[in-house]
């Protein structure tokens, strides 16, 4: 938090005048032709600028040693401190106003019967009331300063998480389509070049495009690749139907959203059964995307590595999105589908 001097005498320039000057005009009786006639005065003026400034020096006192020893010293060693601060000031303003402009103009600020005790004392209220000014444009400091801290530690804690579970998603894809093209290369297809091609497209789209978002139409591309490297994968009839509604193609999505969820059906459902096709759906318009993916389930020996795509994605999702999104996974008569949706601009 950096130290505020033009903060601090804006808001004691606004407090003197709308607390001090008012409070002094409005509650004496003194009369407007008296008013008149102080502002005429030039000792007048020599007073106020010294009051003014003075008091200044509480408001600055307080609001100093709250922000140089706040974190590190006792509220009482605090206290005293202030306390101590206020001493010369007081005595300044005596030696100023009592004594200087008395012997010069023969006008005393207090009156010439005013006592020790009751200029002290008057002095101790201005300067407490000047100090709790100063301690509480320091509290609103550092309570704006702590608010804007937790959310920059809360969107950073959101970048890790999310470069995190990003990091754990390109290995899983990658990890799957290896084995893929290693599957094509073992029995020598020649679509193991074709895979290879896909696969360079969808890494470089990673790796060159690495960014939390981009735009529905490069995913959706991206999903064509997807599905056409799949494809490579079988000799028999390769049965995925893609329908889509996109009225917003240039709209921002987190990156890598669709491909998760046809990987999950690709990898637990019948992908050659023409008569149960995968069926993806998407539906951009009216400021939300909906996204569905329906697969027949089949139990499938599950391998130590997967399982993690769609937990993932719901994740990566929760924190772009703040909750504010529908994903649900559902099983209903050897049927598996996965829907979402979320706002889009």
């Amino acid at each position: 938090m950096k130290y505020k001097l033009t903060y601090v005498l804006k808001w004691y320039f606004l407090f003197f005048f709308l607390v001090d000057a008012l409070r002094e005009t409005i509650g004496s009786t003194v009369t407007w032709d008296v008013i008149v006639s102080l502002l005429k005065n030039p000792i007048f003026y020599m007073v106020f600028v010294s009051t003014f400034s003075l008091f200044s020096l509480y408001v600055l006192a307080a609001y100093t040693v709250l922000f140089k020893f706040y974190k590190r010293k006792p509220l009482g060693i605090i206290l005293l401190l202030i306390i101590i601060l206020w001493m010369p000031t007081i005595a300044g303003r005596y030696f100023f106003e009592e004594v200087i402009l008395t012997h010069y103009t023969g006008v005393s600020n207090y009156g010439e019967n005013v006592t020790y005790a009751n200029y002290l004392k008057d002095n101790l209220y201005m300067a407490t009331l000047h100090s709790v000014l100063g301690a509480v444009l320091y509290f609103i400091q550092l309570s704006k300063y702590n608010t804007e801290r937790a959310l920059e530690m809360r969107e950073e804690k959101q970048k890790m998480e999310l470069a995190f579970l990003r990091s754990q998603s390109s290995p899983h894809f990658l990890f799957n389509m290896l084995n893929n093209i290693y599957s094509l290369v073992f029995v020598k297809s020649e679509k193991a070049l074709i895979a290879i091609d896909r696969l360079s497209q969808l890494l470089r789209y990673s790796l060159y495009e690495n960014k939390t978002d981009s735009q529905l139409n490069n995913e959706f591309e991206q999903l064509q690749n997807y599905i056409e490297l799949e494809s490579l994968r079988y000799d028999e009839d390769y049965s995925v139907t893609l329908t889509t509604d996109i009225k917003m193609p240039k709209a921002r999505v987190p990156q890598f959203l669709f491909i998760p969820f046809v990987e999950n059906a690709i990898k637990h459902g019948l992908v050659t059964d023409k008569n149960n096709p995968i069926t993806i759906r998407i539906i951009a318009k009216d400021g939300k995307l909906n996204y569905s993916v329906e697969n027949t389930y089949i139990d499938k020996v599950k391998d130590n590595v997967g399982g993690i795509g769609l937990k993932n994605l719901e994740k990566r999702l929760d924190i772009v999105f703040d909750g504010n999104m529908y994903f649900n996974t559902s099983k209903s008569d050897n049927k598996f589908l996965a829907e979402l949706e979320i706002p889009i601009k």
